[in-house]
């Protein structure tokens, strides 16, 4: 996470992603019959949530993923918590198939899978204890080519780094950010691309896409309670 000098030309030395956060599943007024709710269109890289509701206070929901080839995933999740699927550098396309049942109970919904039609990113995980390594994803690049990413620190997203990636015939690439153990401090920081997002000037606040930003903190006591945003803990 070193710093390597000012930003190359035409890249943005300061960028103002919004930093905050909210429910993975939303509902105005709660279904009156188990549903599913998911994106109808899912591009890769992405980890959409996939949200369950409807099923009354039936404690876990039992949500399976069948793909095209019939190969199935399980996952639960409680009401209105959601479930994540990865579909990531070198994912299956076409449709897809989920089934969500708990108490007798049950719901079906399907959504397709496509490799991206423009550049586009994902970091995972949005927050994590130093230490951690970051996966970043991108699809939708000109294949074949070298991809430079650009790695900003909050406060604001000031530039710091450039990491190059190799991007495979889809227009896919998967970098691995390590990070160092030990520090005490809590970080934000973003990765952008001038093919995905150029910042107006001055940059807007909260413009920009979501799925970019990353925190790092300190990590947990191992005798404490599970830190459930930190890393892939769900609690």
């Amino acid at each position: 996470m070193e710093h390597n000098g000012p930003p190359p030309d035409g890249v943005a030395e300061q960028l103002d992603f919004f930093l905050g956060g909210g429910p993975d599943c939303f509902w105005e007024e709660p279904p009156g019959k188990p549903t599913i709710q998911v994106s109808p269109v899912v591009e890769i890289p992405s980890i959409p949530t996939v949200c369950p509701a409807g099923f009354g206070d039936v404690g876990r929901i039992s949500v399976v993923l069948t793909a095209p080839d019939g190969t199935t995933t399980r996952r639960s999740g409680g009401e209105f918590e959601g479930v994540t699927f990865p579909f990531l550098s070198g994912a299956r396309t076409g449709r897809y198939h989920l089934r969500a049942t708990a108490g007798g109970r049950n719901a079906t919904a399907s959504f397709e899978v496509r490799r991206a039609a423009k550049p586009r990113m994902w970091i995972d995980p949005g927050a994590a204890d130093w230490g951690t390594s970051i996966d970043v994803y991108i699809g939708g690049f000109p294949p074949g080519r070298p991809a430079d990413l650009h790695l900003y620190v909050c406060g604001p997203l000031q530039y710091r780094a450039t990491r190059s990636v190799a991007v495979d015939a889809r227009g896919e690439a998967h970098l691995i950010l390590r990070t160092t153990a030990g520090q005490e401090n809590t970080e934000c920081f973003a990765m952008n691309s001038p093919l995905i997002f150029v910042p107006a000037d001055p940059p807007i606040p909260g413009d920009g896409p979501l799925n970019q930003v990353f925190t790092l903190q300190p990590a947990s006591d191992p005798a404490a309670p599970p830190n459930c945003g930190s890393g892939r803990v769900r609690c």
